[in-house]
């Protein structure tokens, strides 16, 4: 007789115990999520260069790789060349464009301040340069 009970009692646990899904999970089973770092964002600066000064002259970014768009609108050639502060050691420098023309490098910057200028002839000495500040 108990055996008789127990066959309709082993049927409805295995039921209930099935692997198809009703659409209800159990709380707190889901799988972690993976995490990811954030790609880091492009950094795109653009100079315009004219007789005779940058604009803008005075450039912030952060650490990293930065790109720098250059347009000249003045009557003469112009390129842009970036040094540590104080320094002559280039780090990055533009070909020199004609009037009119436009150009671009890429280079990567550490924390730090760094001179911009145009070595076209005088056009250093004649105000054409600025300040990179990176932090």
């Amino acid at each position: 007789m108990h055996r008789f009970l127990l066959l309709p009692l082993a049927v409805l646990v295995i039921a209930a115990c099935g692997s198809g899904s009703s659409g209800s999970g159990t709380a707190g089973t889901s799988a972690p999520s993976a995490t990811t770092s954030p790609t880091p964002t492009a950094q795109v600066v653009t100079i315009h260069e004219s007789e005779f000064k940058l604009d803008p002259a005075l450039v912030t970014v952060k650490a990293g790789t930065v790109t720098f768009n250059l347009m000249d609108d003045g009557k003469f050639p112009h390129d842009l060349h970036i040094a540590p502060k104080g320094t002559t050691n280039e780090v990055g420098a533009a070909q020199r464009m004609t009037a009119g023309g436009t150009t671009s490098f890429t280079v990567t910057l550490q924390a730090g301040s760094y001179d911009m200028w145009c070595a076209v002839d005088s056009h250093r000495q004649q105000g054409m340069q600025g300040t990179i500040t990176v932090t």
